[in-house]
């Protein structure tokens, strides 16, 4: 996802650069840098500033620390003034980021903005195949193509691709196609019925054989 491919840029700038400084951090790690009561907010901003390249997750975490939005725009106020790179990633776009000041906002978007598409069947299927292949779990071309197919999201896909591996590993052996059924069947999500007034007088109703 977005903070495998943000930390792959932080990696390839720390091996072309290598006496380059470089942040790299979510916006809860600069939270509890600020919540150091010991150490004054201008401090922490210029030792954030004092970087050459800021590399931000999960901007959109801000909605839960507006207190941290005016220290934020300062730094990049510092590095745009400073001609330095920022890289930040945000499950939302920057223009649906209604919680964010409308000047800090329209800053972000003065950048290379960059939408990332979850992954088609073919990347889905290439990525379950060199885990199998890695791991040596011995899944099928067949069993390969579908959890590709129930799994649109790679942590989904490497949550399934775990529990088989845990099986194999507690029951060795061949995956059988029923236990392969079982643990694609427990790695969905389950909806759940809302619970209404309505639901609950049908299932005590059901329960004690009286009809609704």
């Amino acid at each position: 996802g977005k903070t495998h491919l943000l930390r792959a840029m932080a990696n390839a700038v720390a091996k072309s650069q290598p006496t380059s400084r470089l942040y790299f951090g979510s916006v809860a790690d600069i939270q509890a840098l600020y919540a150091d009561a010991r150490r004054p907010r201008p401090e922490i901003r210029a030792e954030l500033s004092g970087h050459d390249w800021l590399f931000i997750d999960e901007l959109t975490d801000v909605a839960r620390a507006p207190d941290l939005e005016p220290e934020l725009i300062g730094v990049f106020n510092d590095f745009h003034d400073a001609g330095r790179q920022m890289v930040f990633s945000s499950r939302e776009r920057a223009a649906s980021c209604d919680f964010l000041d409308p000047t800090f906002r329209s800053r972000l978007e003065w950048g290379l903005m960059v939408h990332l598409k979850a992954p088609d069947l073919s990347v889905r299927s290439q990525f379950v195949e060199q885990i199998n292949k890695d791991k040596r779990l011995g899944l099928s071309r067949e069993q390969i193509l579908t959890l590709a197919s129930r799994f649109e999201g790679f942590r989904r896909l490497e949550g399934v691709l775990l529990r088989i591996e845990a099986f194999r590993q507690h029951a060795g052996g061949e995956l059988s196609d029923a236990e392969f059924t079982r643990h694609i069947r427990l790695s969905e999500d389950k909806k759940v019925p809302e619970l209404t007034p309505d639901r609950v007088l049908s299932v005590c109703a059901e329960h004690f054989g009286i009809p609704a």
